[in-house]
């Protein structure tokens, strides 16, 4: 899973992805980890000037 990082114009320059093994990375774990891999993202689009 991946979600992207934006510059401060909006345009995608990168992703941030977590990856693991399929016995770990179950579907019910991915549904854990999506907000957490997201705000990580918005963070990071953030120090990089993204407002959206």
């Amino acid at each position: 899973m991946a979600a992207p990082i934006r510059t401060h114009d909006g345009e995608v320059i990168a992703a941030l992805s977590a990856s693991g093994p399929a016995y770990r990375l179950t579907e019910e774990r991915v549904h854990e980890l999506v907000p957490t891999l997201l705000q990580g993202a918005q963070e990071i689009s953030h120090r990089m000037g993204y407002l959206g």
